[in-house]
C-alpha cells in the first residue's frame, strides 16, 4: 500500500511562539496587477473604478521597483 503523505508540512513553525519577529516570516511579491479572468467574486470583473488605486493602470511593476524589492527581502534573509 502507499504511503500517505500530509497536504501539509508536518514540520511547520507555530508562530505565536517566535514573535515578535525581527525579519518578515512570509514574503508574497506580486509584480503584476493584471487579470484577464471575469471571475464573478472578484473586483476586476466589473468596471474600473478609482478606488483601485495602482491597480486601476493594468501594468506590470518597473523592474526598478521589482529589482529593490527584492533587494530588500534578501537583505532581511541575511539578519
Amino acid at each position: 500500500m502507499a504511503e500517505i503523505k500530509h497536504s501539509h508540512n508536518t514540520a511547520r513553525i507555530a508562530l505565536g511562539e517566535h514573535l515578535p519577529l525581527n525579519t518578515p516570516f512570509t514574503v508574497i511579491l506580486s509584480s503584476s496587477e493584471v487579470c484577464n479572468f471575469r471571475c464573478n467574486y472578484c473586483f476586476r470583473a466589473g468596471k474600473k473604478d478609482e478606488s483601485w488605486s495602482f491597480a486601476a493602470s493594468n501594468e506590470n511593476m518597473s523592474s526598478d521597483i521589482f529589482e529593490l524589492a527584492v533587494s530588500n527581502w534578501v537583505s532581511f534573509r541575511k539578519k
